[in-house]
């Protein structure tokens, strides 16, 4: 046999040799989070970086946000090694100039934080979510142009729904877009309107 061959077959045997350990060190390790909003429970066991690893424990997570619980759980894993997708963006209307002669939107998650914003005699526009798309956009702009707000939205912001849109008296476009659907339509607002949007 060739010395050329001899040498080729032995990088073979080593290549695979290396595959074998990769494939062998990933299907070794097994991970588990549970959460059951009181408690919860982490198991990660298995070889990581060429380090046999056995971790179980449970965290008393019944105060915690949703927020708070994915960082804890992201901070856990990350000191064990263990790669996640970091933790999702919270959902954050955007906020509006304080001007009673201005439009804005906040959802019914930050109520208490944004209503005190616009004055109670605006009219709103308040949109319900019931099957939710994967994705959206809303905009309501006045006929003059010099108003108007936009929010876009994805799957992790459908618990901020219902998003309410709050304007003063005048004629508006209200639209939404989402997957392959886009409708809009004109409306005229009066104060103290409450008009719902379904969808």
């Amino acid at each position: 046999m060739k010395k050329s061959t001899l040498l080729l077959l032995a990088l073979f045997l080593c290549t695979g040799g290396v595959f074998a350990q990769n494939k062998s060190t990933t299907a070794s390790l097994h991970t588990s989070i549970s959460d059951d909003d009181k408690e919860l429970s982490i198991s990660v066991k298995g070889i990581i970086n060429g380090k046999y690893v056995n971790f179980d424990r449970t965290y008393d997570v019944a105060k915690l946000s949703k927020n708070e619980k994915d960082k804890l759980t992201h901070s856990i894993m990350d000191s064990l090694g263990v790669n996640l997708p970091p933790p999702p963006t919270p959902f954050s209307p955007p906020m509006p100039p304080h001007s009673p002669d201005v439009i804005g939107v906040y959802s019914e998650e930050s109520k208490s934080k944004e209503e005190h914003r616009y004055p109670k005699s605006m009219a709103e526009i308040r949109v319900t979510c019931e099957k939710c798309p994967a994705k959206g956009t809303f905009s309501l702009v006045s006929t003059d142009k010099n108003s108007r707000v936009v929010i876009s939205f994805d799957e992790d912001d459908k618990e901020s729904f219902p998003l309410i849109f709050k304007a003063k008296d005048g004629r508006y476009t209200f639209k939404y877009e989402y997957e392959n659907t886009s409708f809009s339509e004109t409306l005229t607002l009066k104060k103290g309107d409450i008009i719902v949007k379904k969808l």
